[in-house]
This record gives structure tokens, sequence and C-alpha cells, in this order.
């Protein structure tokens, strides 16, 4: 019981420890942004998500997402680069749907906004990401 409720917490704190807060910009693939990146979402699938699974608006507000009110977000939902993105009022991201802040392109890892609008929603297994 300690464990699930104490792994998820190292996660988060990893991911502020090792990024910081995300920001936008362009870094080489394998840089140190790259490694650091791909190091903080291995812990926290590993941390796992614990107690807030059924709390995941303030999971990610913690990991630095901007979360409006009302928002719903499903458990199999792909969230990342938590603070660069941010759900509007009453947004809702569905299953299997993926809301990330990067992407990759001619060798290099992009991070840029995402803004997911006041009732908006992220239909099942729709992708968004930056440049699409």
């Amino acid at each position: 019981l300690t464990v699930h409720i104490i792994m998820p917490i190292v996660g988060i704190c990893s991911k502020w420890l090792l990024i910081g807060r995300y920001t936008e910009g362009t870094h080489g693939m394998w840089g140190g942004m790259y490694v650091r990146w791909w190091l903080v979402d291995v812990l926290l699938d590993i941390c796992g998500r614990g107690p807030f699974k059924d709390f995941l608006p303030l999971y990610y507000w913690l990991l630095g997402a901007k979360i409006g009110r009302g928002v719903s977000i499903d458990c199999s939902a792909k969230i990342g680069e938590f603070d660069l993105l941010t759900f509007g009022d009453g947004a809702i991201v569905g299953p299997k749907a993926t809301v990330r802040g990067f992407r990759v392109g001619c060798s290099q890892m992009v991070l840029q906004r995402i803004r997911v609008g006041e009732q908006a929603e992220v239909c099942v297994g729709s992708i968004v990401v930056p440049g699409h």
C-alpha cells in the first residue's frame, strides 16, 4: 500500500529534478535533453499513477500541465510534456487518445505548446501533437 502511494510521488519528483519545466525548443536526438526526456518518460511509467489514477487532472497538474475546471482525462490516454499542455475548462481526452507536446523531425526532437480548448474533445484514439 505504501509503495502504491509513494511511487507516483517519486515519479513526479523525478520529472521536476531531471527536467524542471519543459520549454519550447528544438533539441538534437540523443542529446542531453532527449536522454532526460526519455528517462522521465520511463520513470513515470515504472512508478505508475497509484491513487492518482482516479484523479488524473490533479496528477497532470502536479506534473506541470495547465488544467481547467471540469477537465476529464481517460486513464488510457497518453499525455506527456506536461508543462507544454493546456486543457481548457470542460475539455475531454478520450480513451487511447494521445496529447503530447513533442514530435521528431529531421533527427531532432521538437517541443511545442498544445492547447485543448474549452469544451473541446480529443476523441477515442486521436493523436494531438505539434505540427499536425
